[in-house]
């Protein structure tokens, strides 16, 4: 079964545990790994492996992790500004393969999508999950997306988040603090000021209505809204503090 989730998160402390603990079952299995991500993110997300007990070295020297630069790797198949189908077959096609060879498991996590939203290609960054969707028609492999929420736009210009909700088959919004010490800081646009919110406030609800819209199911506790979609016709929407 293909598992395609994405992962909202407010601070990079925050992706780094999701991503370790995401990363962490299939080490322990001896399951193929592949990362896609900034230098920045690879260096912390090897520390925060080792010190979870991890011999990274090891496991790249066995080939079951293998860590790729999201920048140079996403350049290999974008053209003009766009992920080329063909390319991407190629590229990220040939190393699913690769990687999972006699394995039947395989755990990727990617940030290329992350990096075309961050520098406003959202077109491209939609077309690239649908391509991830396309590719595991083919291959079995559970794929981890993530982005930050001071990248998403809330308000009017919802669509193309909604579009990145239905794109995968769970969400995840993960917040700094527990929901009821919020406030959560919200940004109106790439670029403003972060507006302060008293409680949940009108940030967290518009989020609601957003993914109301996009036909998912969730719930909300602790600190991380859990998102899961409900089929074609979407279920309740359920939020409980």
């Amino acid at each position: 079964m293909h598992d395609h989730l994405v992962e909202f998160y407010e601070t990079d402390a925050l992706l780094v545990e999701s991503v370790r603990d995401f990363v962490s079952p299939g080490l322990k299995d001896g399951e193929p790994v592949i990362v896609v991500a900034t230098p920045e993110h690879r260096a912390d997300f090897t520390t925060a492996l080792e010190l979870a007990g991890f011999d990274v070295p090891e496991h790249r020297r066995l080939g079951l992790l293998v860590e790729l630069d999201a920048s140079e790797t996403l350049a290999k198949f974008m053209v003009d500004g766009s992920p080329e189908p063909s390319r991407f077959e190629t590229v990220i096609g040939g190393l699913v393969e690769s990687a999972g060879k006699g394995n039947h498991k395989l755990r990727i996590y990617g940030e290329m999508v992350s990096l075309l939203w961050d520098d406003g290609r959202r077109d491209a960054a939609l077309k690239l999950e649908n391509l991830w969707n396309h590719l595991a028609s083919r291959y079995r492999f559970t794929l981890l997306c993530a982005y930050p929420l001071a990248s998403m736009e809330w308000g009017p210009n919802t669509a193309p988040f909604r579009g990145i909700c239905s794109s995968h088959s769970s969400v995840r919004v993960r917040f700094s603090a527990p929901v009821a010490d919020l406030p959560v800081v919200m940004p109106a646009a790439k670029g403003d000021q972060y507006s302060q919110a008293r409680g949940l406030g009108s940030e967290l609800n518009a989020l609601k209505e957003v993914i109301r819209n996009a036909n998912q199911m969730g719930r909300l506790a602790e600190n991380t809204m859990s998102v899961s979609k409900s089929g074609p016709d979407g279920l309740d929407y359920n939020l409980t503090p």
